[in-house]
């Protein structure tokens, strides 16, 4: 339930809809609602053109709190 909530903040921090995020990642929007419900799991193909489409790195996606430090390492590849 967590990745499905998570996944869902940082869509909606991009301003993205689940339309164009689902378009985007090569699923329909009834799936990526139910990722984001926490009743499905995405691949792994998915699960990297979703961090590809987020443009963050996996660990910022699997990463449960939202502390300060942890928003600076949220573009794929930033280090902190």
């Amino acid at each position: 339930m967590q990745f499905g909530q998570r996944l869902r903040q940082i869509r909606a921090e991009m301003g993205k809809t689940q339309e164009e995020f689902a378009e985007m990642a090569g699923m329909s929007v009834d799936f990526l609602s139910l990722i984001e419900r926490g009743r499905n799991a995405p691949s792994f193909k998915k699960l990297e053109l979703m961090i590809k489409g987020l443009g963050v790195s996996a660990a910022y996606l699997f990463t449960f709190d939202d502390s300060p430090s942890r928003k600076k390492s949220r573009k794929a590849g930033t280090r902190r």
